[in-house]
């Protein structure tokens, strides 16, 4: 049986390449950017968990 760090990173590969989605740490305004194809959803934050994916930058 696979590890659970094993299980996610399998997970998060497949969504990646489903939504032909990018993570990036944008270091110079200080926030956490997931492109999902061509649109950009950002994090004022620098971390994304469970409880704050919907709290992006909405502007």
């Amino acid at each position: 049986m696979e590890d659970k760090k094993t299980q996610f990173l399998t997970e998060l590969k497949e969504l990646l390449a489903k939504y032909n989605a990018t993570i990036c740490a944008n270091y110079i305004d200080e926030c956490v950017a997931i492109y999902v194809g061509d649109e950009e959803i950002s994090y004022p934050d620098t971390s994304v968990i469970a409880d704050n994916v919907f709290d992006y930058d909405k502007d």
